[in-house]
């Protein structure tokens, strides 16, 4: 925005999220742990639109971890030319030190780590490479550092909710509101949630399914603008209005 002052230009800017994924007592646990962890760990987390919250209801939340966490410890860790590989390295070894602080600050106020936590050591070429194993934790608060700033790594925190009042309130704590997931077959409470969740996309029983001619907009502190469909057009269209007396 500064840059673009300058010469008087528009700017829209998709920015930073802190996404959140809320699982309820009705979902289709299986299938929800298996995208969560898709949600959290493709492209090794570093995708804007990954989730790097999820909140379980209480009565479920025993059961789910143990599905997720088997997904997360089922994930293969390659290069690009590995065909068996889910996910690759991280970006450079300076984003590796980020991520892996962000671990350590979580376990100084508390986190417990239930998978994963540190870079791996595999014994082969890998070891070249700047690779972080999935990594789940669960135990902080809502105010802690890992709980209110974007990782872009593949760590997830996941914790127990009582309430629909609740859980909605942890969605909407953060300064950024660009995606949401939740799972549910009650059609009610999704459309509660879609409408109530500030975010540019809010998903119900699925993650990054797109049609494009939608529009995306970030809330808050993520971003500024919208893209997608007509108003991608209306932001690269001047407007000119011709007035004749005849």
């Amino acid at each position: 925005m500064r840059g673009a002052a300058s010469g008087l230009r528009d700017v829209l800017l998709e920015l930073g999220g802190k996404n959140v994924g809320i699982i309820f007592p009705d979902a289709d646990l299986e299938e929800a742990a298996k995208t969560c962890a898709m949600a959290s760990f493709t492209n090794t987390g570093q995708v804007c639109l990954s989730i790097e919250k999820l909140y379980v209801a209480r009565e479920i939340f025993e059961p789910f971890m143990t599905l997720f966490v088997n997904h997360a410890r089922k994930i293969t860790l390659g290069g690009p030319s590995d065909d068996r590989a889910d996910i690759g390295p991280l970006i450079s070894k300076k984003h590796r030190e980020r991520v892996q602080s962000f671990v350590d600050n979580a376990c100084e106020e508390g986190a417990e780590i239930i998978c994963g936590g540190k870079a791996p050591s595999f014994g082969d070429e890998r070891d070249n490479g700047y690779f972080f194993e999935p990594t789940i934790l669960t135990g902080l608060s809502e105010d802690a550092h890992v709980m209110t700033n974007e990782i872009f790594g593949p760590v997830c925190h996941v914790g127990p909710f009582d309430s629909e009042a609740e859980v909605l309130g942890y969605a909407n704590q953060p300064p950024y509101g660009l995606i949401s997931m939740i799972w549910t077959k009650d059609v009610s409470r999704a459309h509660r949630f879609g409408r109530s969740i500030r975010a540019g996309i809010n998903w119900v029983n699925c993650w990054q399914v797109r049609y494009l001619r939608t529009p995306l907009q970030g809330f808050d502190q993520s971003g500024v603008g919208t893209q997608g469909g007509r108003q991608s057009l209306e932001f690269y269209t001047n407007v000119s209005t011709v007035t004749m007396m005849l």
